[in-house]
């Protein structure tokens, strides 16, 4: 597609906005999620070129040649049950302790502990010990020198920009609270989980599964994942009109969501598009009603 065409297909969806954002006042459907993300990967997909797209594959697999991938799966998935056992623990602990502490509070050093400081010293520091050939991929996702896995800024940004219409057509939030969900949104959030979710997990399942199968299980991964702690996280899965259930909603935002990281990371391996749009997202969500008490 060419640039002209992706400029159509934005302005297109733009121009849809005034008539249907009025449906989505005061209400969480997912429909605030599902046409951001749904312009984002029309978007991404006409922007990345395929050659290029095929040739970043390539550099991945040589990345982790050498690495036992079904091994690291299960570790990994030993850390992510480590995450969410830790967070209902301590949050239950700190309940326990006292009611003037934030349950809350606990989640975020569990998430760095298992998902980043525990993962990334058991699965890829490890390998590097063993046979030299850990760091190579944690060097491909963040050493981004080629100016085309840049590209992601733009279905990015569409996205965003979608979100940020649709979530708050009305409410600008105070810009002191914005700069808080900021924070705690890309340090306490989006870093660790993105490495995670998509730089370690996403990763070794697409080697398995391919592209899609690694992209729709790293998402059912990371969906199952918040609909397991709904009541222990920052920020819960956003609600669905006349249905109640915490699965089905987690699959409907979070697995929806889940796709367009994992399509994000699979196109440009580049950790910190990544990060800039799950920080990005998840400031636009919860901005308004950022949860510190439990």
């Amino acid at each position: 597609m060419s640039v002209a065409g992706v400029a159509l297909v934005v302005l297109a969806l733009l121009a849809t906005l005034p008539a249907i954002a009025p449906l989505w006042e005061g209400t969480t459907a997912p429909e605030t999620v599902w046409l951001p993300v749904a312009a984002g990967l029309i978007v991404m997909w006409a922007v990345t070129p395929p050659d290029r797209r095929n040739a970043i594959d390539v550099r991945t697999r040589d990345a982790m040649k050498g690495h036992p991938i079904v091994r690291e799966l299960v570790w990994l998935v030993v850390f992510l049950l480590c995450f969410i056992g830790g967070t209902v623990a301590l949050s239950l602990l700190f309940r326990a302790v006292s009611t003037d502490i934030p349950f809350v509070m606990a989640v975020p050093a569990v998430r760095v502990l298992f998902l980043f400081v525990m993962a990334v010293f058991f699965v890829d520091r490890a390998g590097f010990t063993l046979d030299g050939h850990g760091t190579a991929m944690p060097a491909l996702a963040m050493g981004v020198g080629e100016r085309w896995r840049w590209i992601g800024l733009v279905p990015i940004g569409v996205a965003l920009v979608l979100g940020a219409r649709t979530m708050h057509p009305l409410d600008v939030p105070d810009p002191r609270l914005l700069l808080l969900v900021a924070v705690v949104a890309f340090t306490a959030i989006a870093i660790p989980e993105e490495i995670f979710f998509r730089g370690m997990l996403q990763t070794r399942l697409e080697l398995l599964l391919g592209r899609w199968g690694g992209i729709a299980v790293g998402a059912a991964v990371f969906a199952f994942t918040y609909a397991v702690m709904k009541d222990y996280v920052e920020v819960a899965p956003r609600g669905i009109r006349h249905v109640d259930h915490p699965l089905i909603t987690s699959f409907a935002t979070y697995g929806v969501l889940g796709v367009l990281y994992g399509y994000t990371w699979s196109c440009y391996r580049n950790i910190w598009l990544n990060v800039l749009l799950r920080g990005g997202t998840l400031t636009l969500a919860v901005a308004p009603t950022l949860r510190l008490i439990g």
